[in-house]
This record gives C-alpha cells, structure tokens and sequence, in this order.
C-alpha cells in the first residue's frame, strides 16, 4: 500500500511540473497538469518493464539441464585437442579442432538390450519340487 501512495504522489509531483513548465503554452497550469497526467500513463502503457515469466524460466532452466546431460568430453582423432559439447541422438554431430582443423564426426549408435534376472538353480528345483507335490495330491 505504501508503494501504491509513493508512485501517486511522484505521479502528481511530475504533472504539477511539467504543468507548470508548459503553462503558457497549454493556457494554464491546470490543462498542462492534465496532459502531465495523460502523457505520463501514455508513457507507463508504452514503456512497461517486462515482468519474468516464471514458466519461461523454468522451460530455460530444464533444458539447461538437459543439455548439461548430454555433454560430454570430445576428442579429436589428432590427438592434441579435447573439449566439451553436447551430443544429441538425433543430430549430426560434426566438429572442427581448433588446433589441426580437421572436420570430424562422433556417432553415436545404440541398441536395444533384454535385461533379465539370473536364474537360481535353487529357485527352478524348489519350484519343480512344489509342482510334483501339487501333482502327487491329484
């Protein structure tokens, strides 16, 4: 609320000044109070600081982090020079060293994998040895 009553008073203070600086121009210190007024709104409308959108930066923190995901240390086949850069699945990733200025490419290739538990011997024969209980009470 205080700041509320601090931007009305700043905002009457710069009317009252530019009314009494355009005064003879405008024909009176009250019309150019008015204008003061109008033209300082006009100016707020115009030229309004932008707010951060919070959205905005947590879409631009996330794919910070992806991207810090998926760099990794490079090294060119020359041997003499190593950086670090981003490498996606689904780009091309090319390069150019800095030091012997060859172009390269890193590929990435993958494929998919069936994970399975270990089979426990002990498990499958306590198993077997529950099935030929369950067909021995028949």
């Amino acid at each position: 609320m205080k700041q509320f009553w601090l931007a009305i008073s700043i905002t009457i203070l710069l009317a009252l000044g530019f009314g009494y600086v355009v005064q003879e121009f405008i024909g009176g210190i009250g019309k150019g109070f008015i204008a003061g007024i109008i033209l300082q709104f006009i100016a707020f409308m115009i030229y309004r600081p932008a707010k951060p959108d919070e959205s905005l930066e947590i879409a631009e923190s996330t794919l910070d982090s992806i991207v810090d995901l998926q760099t990794t240390l490079i090294e060119c086949p020359c041997g003499k020079n190593s950086f670090y850069e981003p490498i996606f699945i689904n780009k091309d990733n090319n390069f150019t060293c800095n030091v012997c200025g060859s172009k390269f490419r890193v590929d990435i290739t993958h494929e998919s994998i069936l994970l399975t538990e270990p089979v426990s011997l002990v498990n499958v024969f306590n198993n077997l040895k529950d099935k030929e209980k369950g067909l021995d009470s028949y």
